[in-house]
């Protein structure tokens, strides 16, 4: 199985006249959406950068590399520092309209 995980790599080079079709970013967006985490608690959110104008200005937070500004589109992944009760709290209110959690009735 290692083997067949082994053909990842980081792009350093993007074409930057070349164009991810809508569909395929959007079904890279459901990917990330779906994307699992311990309990469900997805402690992060994906912010998707098209403005040429604001890649520019985030390029030399990203260590000035050429990816920000040269791939199609930039994903921004932020991720909570801390979780709080509020917010596994909230969390976990949501999953009964996700149909994440199925309530059963319990007798004893």
């Amino acid at each position: 199985m290692n083997h067949d995980l082994n053909w990842r790599y980081a792009t350093k080079k993007f074409d930057s006249l070349k164009k991810i079709p809508k569909h395929d970013f959007a079904d890279l967006l459901e990917a990330l959406r779906f994307s699992p985490s311990s309990f469900g608690l997805q402690p992060w959110k994906f912010v998707v950068v098209h403005d040429p104008l604001l890649r520019k200005e985030l390029r030399p937070h990203a260590w000035d590399q050429p990816q920000v500004t040269d791939a199609d589109a930039l994903i921004v992944f932020c991720s909570l520092k801390t979780m709080d009760e509020q917010y596994v709290s909230v969390m976990l209110g949501l999953w009964p309209m996700s149909g994440g959690v199925k309530r059963i009735p319990v007798r004893l």
